[in-house]
């Protein structure tokens, strides 16, 4: 959920990883962000905004102001693909300068494209969705 990742142990988690990249590589261009199938429920789509805002914010307040690239996410398991968050996750897109247009990954729905809990990708939803990626950052 957006609301574990924006603040604490996951948080902390983050913020650790890309200052040692930095410190390893001298930079990191960009975070790619797919996160959103968790908050597909009602309190999880009215919170979204807010605690994805105060996740940009807290990734400011620790020197962290690289785009971040958001997938549109919603689709798992018995849970149906759901538009108002992936409204929200555009309204993001438009409303923040550093959040940037990532992969809709609800558009893999298939069968084959999904292993059999229907949440986490197939190996070759993992090959679209990976070929999602390479299309949309080479623009």
């Amino acid at each position: 959920k957006i609301e574990e990742l924006k603040e604490g142990h996951y948080f902390e988690y983050l913020v650790n990883n890309y200052n040692g990249l930095t410190k390893k590589f001298g930079r990191v261009d960009g975070i790619l962000f797919h996160q959103g199938e968790e908050d597909n429920n009602p309190q999880g789509v009215k919170d979204y905004y807010n605690n994805f805002s105060e996740f940009i914010s807290n990734l400011k307040d620790e020197g962290i102001n690289i785009p971040i690239y958001l997938s549109r996410v919603s689709l798992c398991k018995k849970t149906p693909i759901n538009n108002k968050l992936t409204n929200i996750q555009n309204q993001l897109i438009k409303d923040f300068d550093m959040i940037k247009e990532g992969p809709n990954t609800d558009l893999l729905s298939k069968k084959s494209e999904r292993i059999k809990d229907y949440c986490h990708f197939s190996l070759e939803g993992y090959d679209k969705f990976s070929d999602m990626w390479v299309e949309l950052l080479i623009k």
